[in-house]
């Protein structure tokens, strides 16, 4: 589940070249900005990964029971 997790977060976070940040001395400022400007929709990939294996689906369909 903590895979899931960190993939989904890695997604969420893919537009981080849209975003305008505060340049501070801890921010490193995108080289490249364009590169990373990926809008996903998670819910669509989390159902693709959720029919990715048995195991797999039987886990995150009890997560999401539990959240209800």
């Amino acid at each position: 589940m903590a895979a899931y997790a960190e993939g989904l977060n890695i997604l969420h976070h893919a537009n981080v070249g849209n975003n305008q940040c505060e340049i501070d001395a801890e921010t490193t400022p995108l080289r490249n900005p364009e590169y990373y400007q990926y809008d996903f929709n998670l819910a669509d990939v989390a159902e693709v990964w959720r029919q990715g294996s048995v195991i797999a689906s039987k886990l995150i369909g009890f997560d999401s029971d539990r959240s209800n």
